[in-house]
């Protein structure tokens, strides 16, 4: 087997193409899995040098269905493609793998820094303004410019216009030059901030109460920072309101 050639000697370019120096080339390669199934498909995953680092991580676009998990260590012949803009593995061969050898960092940047370095990398967002939600697509905004965000792994996320994301995670993707950062998990997904309180579910008891009744009013209030008291206002008839 030739001699082994890491993820980020794949990426690395300074062409503004971004093609791999390695484009067409079979490579011997591997690394650590930082994410698995992409398109629900199992022979579709991505692979980190265990340092981690920009043009550090790559798409592999396998030909058998590995079931791998993230943090298991791969090493495999590979040959390098360029499909639509994206660096891929293809063709693989020689393949073996080491369960759970560990997990790769993210790397903390901002939106508008996303780029050809951070292809197939996973990173990390911090305080983020969701907006344009699509179907799959949202867009995240820290401040220093937009990026748009994939639901693919995560469909049942359903964020909302002007929501603020503590944190996202996700690896990044490009396709006719246009990234994606692709959430693995809703544990990828910091906590929703600034929503205001949602009132649900009025009930009262007695349900048909007397002039006579003490009557109890319930409702269900939810606030991302929680409720720690509430005055509630109902009308009895048209006796104004209580």
């Amino acid at each position: 087997m030739s001699q082994d050639i890491s993820v980020h000697d794949i990426q690395f370019t300074d062409s503004s193409s971004g093609d791999s120096p390695y484009k067409d080339s079979v490579v011997t390669t591997g690394g650590i899995v930082t994410g698995t199934a992409f398109g629900n498909d199992s022979s579709h995953y991505f692979i980190a040098d265990h340092s981690g680092g920009l043009w550090s991580g790559v798409y592999v676009w396998d030909n058998v269905a590995r079931y791998l998990m993230i943090g298991d260590s791969v090493h495999f012949q590979a040959i390098v493609r360029e499909r639509s803009t994206q660096t891929r593995l293809e063709t693989i061969s020689l393949f073996s793998r080491i369960p759970d050898q560990g997990t790769v960092a993210p790397i903390v940047t901002n939106t508008g820094l996303i780029g050809e370095p951070a292809e197939g990398v996973l990173i990390e967002l911090d305080s983020v303004v969701v907006s344009n939600i699509q179907t799959l697509t949202f867009t995240i905004n820290d401040g220093s410019g937009p990026a748009t965000v994939s639901r693919c792994w995560v469909p049942g996320f359903q964020p909302q216009d002007s929501d603020t994301l503590l944190f996202l995670r996700g690896i990044v993707t490009v396709s006719n030059n246009v990234f994606t950062v692709n959430p693995r998990s809703e544990s990828d997904i910091g906590s929703v901030t600034n929503r205001p309180p949602t009132i649900a579910d009025p009930q009262s008891s007695p349900q048909q109460p007397t002039e006579l009744d003490a009557v109890t009013v319930f409702v269900t209030i939810t606030d991302d920072s929680g409720v720690v008291a509430a005055t509630i206002y109902y009308r009895f008839g048209d006796q104004g309101d209580f």
